[in-house]
C-alpha cells in the first residue's frame, strides 16, 4: 500500500510537518527493502511470482518519492528556522536512496527473468551466499530505522560497519563463484546472473548505509529543534 498521505494542513506548522515527512521516508525505505527481498526470492528460485504486484509496488515507491519531495518543496515556501531548513535536504537524500533501492529491486526481478528464460537455477551454495548477504542487509535496514532514535549515532555506525562486511563478502563470494565455474559446477549464464545479483545487493547496502547516516543527522537536528 501507499505510504500514509502527507497532511497539507500541517504545512503551516513545520514542527509537525517535518516529523510526518520523516515518518513517510522511513515507511518508504521499509517498502523498498521489502520489495527487494521479494524480488530476490524470485531470483533465488529462478521464477518471479506475482510480477505485476512487484512492479505495482515499485511504482508506488516512485509515487511516494514524488509526494514527499513535493511536500517538502511546499514546506520550504513557509518560514523555517535554521534547524528545520537543514532537515529538508537530509530527508530528500534519504528519499532518493530509498527510491534507488526500489530500482535495484526491479533489477533483481529482471535477473530472475533471465534465469527463467534460460530454464536455469542457481546452485544451493549460491543461494546460501545470497541469503547470508540478505540477512546482513536486513539488519542494516533495522539499524537505519534505529538511527532515527535516541541511540542513532551507534546505529548509524553499526550500519556502516555492515556495509563494509557486505563489500567484503561480495568479493569473497565472487571468488567462490569463479571456483565453481572452473569446476564446471554452474553455467556461464547462471554465473553472470549470480554476479549481477551480488552487485545489486551490494548497492542496496550502500543506499541503506546512506539512509542510516543521514537518519542519525536527522535525529540530532530534531533533538535540537
Amino acid at each position: 500500500q501507499k505510504v500514509k498521505p502527507l497532511e497539507p494542513h500541517l504545512l503551516d506548522t513545520p514542527s509537525l510537518a517535518l516529523p510526518q515527512a520523516v515518518n513517510a521516508m522511513a515507511e518508504m525505505a521499509d517498502a523498498a527493502w521489502s520489495l527487494a527481498v521479494d524480488a530476490l526470492e524470485g531470483a533465488k528460485h529462478g521464477k518471479v511470482r506475482d510480477r505485476e504486484d512487484l512492479m505495482t509496488r515499485e511504482a508506488l515507491i516512485d509515487d511516494t518519492q514524488h509526494d514527499i519531495i513535493q511536500y517538502l518543496a511546499q514546506l520550504t515556501q513557509r518560514e523555517l528556522n535554521e534547524a528545520e531548513a537543514s532537515l529538508v535536504p537530509l530527508i530528500i537524500h534519504c528519499v532518493n536512496d530509498a527510491e534507488r533501492i526500489g530500482d535495484l529491486a526491479v533489477n533483481l526481478v529482471e535477473l530472475a527473468d533471465q534465469l527463467a528464460d534460460g530454464k536455469e537455477m542457481l546452485s544451493e551454495e549460491a543461494i546460501g551466499e545470497l541469503d547470508h548477504l540478505a540477512a546482513i542487509i536486513g539488519e542494516q535496514e533495522h539499524l537505519a530505522h534505529a538511527a532515527l532514535g535516541l541511540n542513532g549515532r551507534h546505529a548509524a555506525a553499526e550500519a556502516l560497519k555492515l556495509e563494509g562486511e557486505v563489500n567484503r563478502l561480495t568479493l569473497e563470494f565472487e571468488k567462490k563463484h569463479i571456483q565453481r565455474l572452473e569446476k564446471q559446477k554452474c553455467s556461464v549464464r547462471c554465473g553472470i546472473v549470480y554476479t549481477e545479483l551480488l552487485r545489486n545487493l551490494e548497492r542496496v547496502a550502500d543506499h541503506l548505509a546512506n539512509i542510516a547516516e543521514r537518519a542519525h543527522e536527522i535525529s540530532e537536528v530534531q533533538a535540537g529543534v
